[in-house]
């Protein structure tokens, strides 16, 4: 095992939101091992096309987030 640091990070992305409006959203945490954590975060998506996109908009907040 590497003797550098290293963080876990949990993300969701939600698709579709209520009533067709094309919506959605993510959130995020971002631990340090072994738990403490460093941040959280959420938002709001518009015109999001499929669950696969909300995800990826989900782990591309949290690894800016990370970094």
């Amino acid at each position: 095992m590497s003797d550098l640091p290293s963080s876990k990070i949990n993300c969701d992305g939600a698709f579709p939101a209520p009533e067709g409006t094309g919506g959605g959203g993510w959130g995020f945490v971002v631990q340090h091992l072994p738990g403490d954590v460093r941040g959280p975060g959420t938002g709001c998506l518009r015109h999001v096309a499929s669950a696969l996109q909300a995800e990826a908009m989900a782990c591309s907040a949290a690894l800016q987030a990370a970094s």
